[in-house]
């Protein structure tokens, strides 16, 4: 079986790479990705790195689907910014104009190309009060083409990865059924993602945590290192405390966010997680880690990437439900 493949919202790649861990896992099973969408130049640029060249249609809104090669599968996750809790939170209303009504263009290519599959991910509160019903409309649009949907939020810590990350997944079929994945132990530890060396730029001064946007936060440091150090947020938004904690808060892309993870290493500094960190946080393997290192994309584009993208260990589970049979 090869299925055709066209990754919208590409990033650098995160479903190619769970993909390519199908394909040595199932006989038979091959892939092709005949095009991505992305207008992120360091996204693209780590793409190529990565996976090496692949035509990229550029911005979804402009692309004539007539023009693109026939695909089986469709990823879509769309960009979450007018949606998440630490967004603008202006929402995905079709022709409003956000970065996340970008959605609506995915509907162009599904109903030009009837894709078998779709899949989609994005943040958990694309299901919650606020938005639950514009997501409703985009279900029933997919399901006046023939699709049967299944979405559920599952959270990376539950799928052997030591980050606590929850997103919405959407599988969509037009043929057959459809079961998520069972939750795995966790076995890998904020420890086994540390790098061994780490550049003076991301030591805090002082070892004193900066005072948050959302309030003031606790500089006491207990336990035994290395540790990894969250903070859990009143309804207001404000922080509510700080703690050690076994498992990474979620990596975000916001620079307002960056405080969510501190690391105490054993002669008592204080750090925040380097990019091959958060990287490692999202699935990605030291070797591409590596390419991605001898680019020329920087340090702060590069941790950015890694928190705009979904984790591979994730998509691997939920992708190789959808081709196992």
């Amino acid at each position: 079986m090869e299925i055709k493949v066209f990754e919208a919202f590409c990033g650098y790649g995160s479903q190619a790479m769970a993909l390519e861990r199908i394909k040595n896992d199932i006989v038979d099973f091959d892939y092709e990705v005949v095009g991505v969408s992305d207008i992120d130049k360091n996204a693209l640029n780590a793409y190529a790195t990565i996976h090496g060249h692949c035509p990229n249609f550029g911005d979804i809104s402009s692309i004539d689907w007539q023009q693109v090669p026939d695909f089986d599968l469709f990823t879509y996750s769309f960009p979450c910014t007018s949606i998440s809790s630490i967004g603008k939170r202006d929402g995905f209303t079709k022709g409003s104009g956000t970065a996340s009504s970008l959605l609506w263009e995915c509907q162009r290519a599904i109903e030009t190309k009837k894709p078998k599959y779709l899949l989609m991910e994005n943040v958990k509160s694309l299901v919650g009060k606020k938005y639950i019903e514009e997501f409703r409309q985009w279900i029933n649009i997919l399901e006046s083409y023939g699709y049967k949907n299944y979405y559920k939020v599952l959270d990376a810590a539950d799928y052997n990865t030591p980050q606590h990350r929850e997103r919405v997944f959407m599988v969509s079929i037009l043929e057959g059924e459809y079961e998520f994945p069972e939750k795995l132990p966790l076995e890998k530890q904020v420890i086994d993602i540390l790098d061994k060396e780490v550049d003076e730029s991301y030591y805090l001064k002082g070892n004193k945590l900066p005072d948050s946007t959302y309030g003031i936060v606790n500089d006491t440091f207990t336990g035994e290192c290395p540790v990894i150090y969250g903070w859990s947020r009143n309804n207001d938004g404000t922080i509510k405390n700080w703690h050690p904690v076994n498992i990474a808060n979620c990596v975000t892309a916001a620079k307002r966010d960056n405080t969510q993870n501190y690391i105490k290493e054993v002669d008592g500094r204080v750090r925040k997680l380097t990019s091959n960190e958060c990287f490692r946080l999202m699935g990605l393997s030291d070797t591409d880690i590596e390419k991605l290192n001898n680019s020329n994309i920087g340090k702060t584009a590069l941790s950015k990437m890694a928190g705009n993208s979904i984790v591979v260990e994730v998509l691997y589970h939920v992708m190789k439900n959808m081709f196992k049979n």
